[in-house]
């Protein structure tokens, strides 16, 4: 139940908007009784479930990238600065992923 294709599915859209894990419980009607093994697969970062969530993070976030340089080749300086900043950010997470693992 936990792993079906259709639960699957379902997180990694939540995870293009970066849902928090106790609001997919709820949004997937997950029974109190399940709620503990849900949890526990979530967090398990080489479980199918939360693969599926970090899928959904990074499309999420290319989705993001796409629009803004489409604005941006179109002239809009507002999505030039914005773009500019995300790869900013972007790189700043990486080092400190790289470096202290956060």
């Amino acid at each position: 139940m936990i792993t079906s294709p259709e639960i699957l599915t379902k997180v990694r859209t939540f995870g293009v908007f970066k849902y928090p894990v106790d609001k997919i419980v709820l949004l997937l009607n997950i029974l109190p009784e399940q709620t503990g093994d849900f949890l526990e697969e979530f967090e398990n970062k080489s479980s199918a479930l939360r693969r599926h969530y970090e899928q959904g993070v990074v499309m999420g976030e290319h989705n993001i990238s796409i629009a803004l340089m489409k604005k941006a080749e179109e002239g809009d300086v507002f999505a030039v600065q914005q773009l500019e900043d995300l790869i900013e950010n972007r790189a700043v997470d990486n080092l400190r992923k790289e470096l202290f693992g956060v």
